[in-house]
């Protein structure tokens, strides 16, 4: 039996499945997200050469293509928030909301700080060899030290978030049991017998 929230019913938002096409883009993100976090911290320990550069290439186009597909995601999710018909006032449903607006705008500042860093030292942004971008901005050891700084921190930030995010998940699924985080699952559809 599912605790009872006085005076707070499940919203809407909390209970409305999400698009086909948004739950392709959550899990995708995810598993960029977290290969990259991977990334960044095997690259602190790796050594300089051909292999360091490899990682570092591949470290660059997922960080590219997050940032991409951020763009889509968030336009997706503002229009979701728009169609949202009660205002969640328990702490838990704030929480999602927060970490929400906290992960999308570390899905932009994370990338954006990685790019700046790189362009800052005058390398191009690759996407996998197919698309190559230029340093926008001059050479500047200054700004690349602030990006670097900004990156690690946000990296650390990034993860924070991440563990509340399926903390609050896990919660809503095991303890209110809810349609929170089947929500954003790929169900099977099960055909009757005749």
């Amino acid at each position: 039996m599912r605790p009872a929230l006085e005076g707070v019913s499940v919203s809407t938002s909390l209970t409305k499945p999400y698009s086909p096409l948004a739950k392709s883009l959550h899990w995708i993100i995810a598993l960029f997200i977290y290969a990259n976090l991977y990334l960044g911290f095997t690259l602190h320990s790796s050594h300089i050469g051909i292999e360091r550069m490899r990682l570092i290439h591949l470290h660059k186009s997922i960080g590219l293509t997050v940032f991409l597909l951020f763009f889509l995601r968030a336009a997706m999710a503002l229009i979701r928030y728009n169609q949202r018909h009660t205002f969640q006032r328990h702490l838990s449903q704030k929480l999602i909301q927060w970490s929400h607006v906290g992960l999308y705008l570390l899905l932009f500042l994370m990338p954006l700080s990685g790019i700046t860093m790189s362009m800052s030292l005058g390398y191009y942004v690759s996407l996998f060899n197919i698309v190559s971008i230029p340093p926008l901005i001059p050479e500047n050891m200054a700004v690349f030290h602030i990006s670097h700084t900004a990156h690690a921190v946000l990296a650390y930030l990034l993860i924070g978030l991440l563990v509340l995010h399926v903390a609050v998940a896990l919660y809503h699924h095991f303890i209110l049991k809810d349609r929170y985080l089947s929500k954003m699952l790929f169900h099977l559809r099960r055909h009757k017998k005749s």
